[in-house]
């Protein structure tokens, strides 16, 4: 049975938003880094930042991916069909148009990029199997859907 580095580590930043840093002690990728890009890359010390992928393009959860992504040269990951919200918070577009079955790997473990459009037309939800995690953005929350 092998080992696994990997581990989440949940930032709550602003109102009721999530942020998680997925990766082990060299490499992370950041989940919706909220608008406090000081208090996400403080979370995430000296280890390299290979992602910013946002859940949907609401100011809440992407406001400060750029400002994070800039520090590594990171790319930032959005579905195209949120760039109308995206554009409404950066003037820059993401590097990377997430599509479904979209694949990222950091450290030991896969999340795989699962379109699933209601709260914003380019929703998307994050599975990682083997943390046995699915990062949901506000898709649904412990109370329900997030109605938009």
């Amino acid at each position: 049975m092998s080992t696994q580095d990997a581990r989440i580590e949940t930032l709550q930043i602003g109102a009721g938003v999530n942020s998680w840093i997925v990766g082990d002690d060299d490499e992370v990728i950041v989940v919706d880094p909220g608008t406090d890009a000081a208090a996400v890359l403080a979370a995430v010390g000296d280890r390299v930042v290979l992602a910013v992928i946002c859940t949907h393009g609401h100011r809440g959860h992407c406001g400060a991916a750029l400002a994070v992504a800039e520090r590594d040269g990171s790319p930032v990951a959005l579905h195209p069909a949120d760039r109308q919200a995206w554009r409404d918070v950066h003037d820059t577009a993401p590097d990377i148009d997430m599509e479904d079955g979209g694949i990222f790997e950091v450290g030991d473990v896969t999340l795989e990029v699962l379109h699933a459009p209601g709260h914003s037309r380019g929703s998307v939800c994050l599975f990682c199997e083997e943390l046995d995690v699915v990062f949901a953005g506000d898709v649904i929350s412990e109370t329900g859907p997030v109605a938009r």
